[in-house]
């Protein structure tokens, strides 16, 4: 590459960190950036240049000339699931058994002042599919967490080929779903020999190592995306054992990074992955189940009523009992005090 000025390019790179920032509600990693800025043609999409940019702005953050917060580093976690509140669970916990036996008020007190209890059922009560969406990269997890926001679906960064271990942690996630209905698998990856092999890697040691079956779907990256979204391709690497049968596949050894599409079409990004998962997500169901939740929240209002009525009548009949028993011991003290006339 001809001699670069990379630190004259700096304002532009926190233009493009702020943009993505602004679109996500948080900082891009420097992949993305990476990828903004070749869209907008500052340089050539190379790994010289990926390399040069991640030492300019490297010594830029630390030289205080580029903004900390605009670049994120990465875990690996999964997140998403809410609880499995069902209708069921919250009419049980508005019984009316605590109202049957005085005796039982102390349990009522302690069911209401259970920080577990929720009168809210999860956004999926009652849907005959349950989601869970698998990410080849955890570089697009915040990304794809802010567009799943509110949906209540469990998200896992793979890495990769993930480890075995992980593997068991899908698998206990998709059995647990499985009790409440179908689960889906829905599979994020790079266009590339190893993310267009990953969704068969992951079905068969779902099943073979773990008993689970699972429907699987790939949403992105897809060849026929990259050239719809004229995403920036690079060359795939020879030495991926799966090169070969890619090439012939697919007739081009072009590969395209998942950060390339999250960053350069964020619109088309956040449209793909939210409608991979509401599209197994039935609208009348959920409004159903809302009606019945917000009832069950009526019940359990009144139920409190109820209990706090009985009370003040408890109330009401332990202070006329000690009224009676100072009443009557104010009438022996009258009479002691007429006998000693």
């Amino acid at each position: 590459m001809a001699k670069f000025n990379w630190k004259g390019i700096i304002p532009e790179a926190i233009k493009q960190a702020q943009a993505y920032y602004d679109e996500y509600s948080e900082a891009g990693t420097l992949r993305a950036i990476y990828y903004r800025l070749v869209s907008v043609e500052v340089f050539p999409n190379t790994m010289s240049s990926y390399k040069a940019l991640s030492r300019t702005l490297s010594k830029a953050r630390v030289d205080g000339d580029f903004p900390w917060h605009l670049i994120k580093d990465k875990t690996r976690t999964s997140s998403g699931r809410g609880s499995e509140t069902s209708i069921d669970v919250i009419k049980n916990w508005a019984s009316t058994e605590t109202r049957d036996h005085l005796t039982r008020l102390e349990s009522a007190f302690n069911r209401i002042q259970d920080p577990s209890v929720s009168f809210k059922p999860s956004v999926w009560d009652g849907q005959p599919k349950r989601v869970i969406v698998c990410i080849e990269k955890e570089a697009v997890m915040g990304a794809v967490q802010n567009v799943l926001k509110g949906l209540d679906v469990e998200i896992f960064p793979l890495k990769g080929y993930t480890s075995t271990t992980f593997m068991r942690s899908i698998a206990r996630s998709v059995r647990y779903l499985q009790e409440f209905g179908e689960t889906q698998l829905v599979v994020i990856t790079d266009y590339d020999p190893s993310g267009e092999d990953m969704v068969r890697d992951i079905k068969e040691r779902l099943m073979n190592d773990f008993g689970c079956f699972v429907s699987t779907e790939k949403v992105l990256l897809t060849q026929h995306q990259t050239k719809l979204y004229n995403l920036p391709p690079a060359p795939a690497k020879k030495k991926d054992a799966r090169y070969r049968a890619f090439v012939e596949n697919t007739g081009s050894d072009d590969v395209v990074e998942l950060d390339a599409m999250s960053a350069i079409e964020p619109q088309a990004f956040r449209k793909i992955v939210r409608e991979s998962v509401t599209k197994h997500f039935e609208d009348e169901i959920h409004d159903e189940r809302q009606a019945e939740a917000k009832e069950a929240c009526k019940d359990a209002e009144d139920e409190l009523r109820d209990l706090y009525t009985q009370l003040k009548t408890v109330h009401q009949a332990v202070v006329e009992r000690i009224e009676q028993i100072r009443s009557g011991e104010a009438d022996e003290e009258d009479d002691d005090e007429e006998d000693d006339y």
